[in-house]
């Protein structure tokens, strides 16, 4: 059983309902955001696809909003306290998971680095690496819906990235 004091009650709801506040999310591109904000020592919560309406995918985040230069709040060292971010990829053509295994668990899946690339007009690729060589990469649509939101729920800004 997950603490609630770690993943705030609202949350879970939230995401299986889809019942964030979508309208307050900036419409950015990954190589946009990676090149003013990092996810070095980010923590995953979660990766949900929907290949049933719009064939995209959601990544959630413990934000570690240290490395942000005080751009976005910085609430302290402990992890639980940290905003959570939402990417919200349009249209995923491919996810690969890499160095995942079961047998040898890491005590944790922070995030070491992450890149974005543009392949062509219409994908990008999104790479996520943790600090025990795991990866994910996502191919995806260019445009991308970002979320920041304090324990509370309530949308906090990402300062200097407009819409696309």
């Amino acid at each position: 059983m997950v603490s609630s004091d770690y993943y705030p009650e609202w949350l879970a709801t939230a995401l299986l309902e889809d019942k964030l506040p979508w309208s307050d999310a900036i419409e950015s591109t990954m190589p946009a955001f990676l090149d003013s904000y990092t996810l070095h020592d980010s923590v995953w919560i979660g990766l949900a696809l929907d290949p049933i309406y719009d064939g995209g995918g959601r990544a959630v985040f413990r934000w570690d909003t240290i490395w942000t230069d005080g751009r976005v709040a910085f609430p302290g060292s402990f992890v639980a306290e940290w905003p959570i971010l939402i990417i919200d990829f349009h249209r995923v053509r491919r996810v690969e998971l890499v160095g995942y295994e079961l047998e040898s668990p890491a005590p944790t899946r922070g995030i070491d680095h992450a890149e974005s690339q543009t392949l062509d007009s219409d994908c990008h690729r999104t790479v996520i690496a943790d600090h025990y060589g795991g990866q994910l990469e996502v191919l995806h649509a260019p445009a991308v819906r970002l979320l920041c939101l304090n324990r509370s729920g309530q949308v906090q800004p990402i300062p200097g990235l407009g819409a696309v």
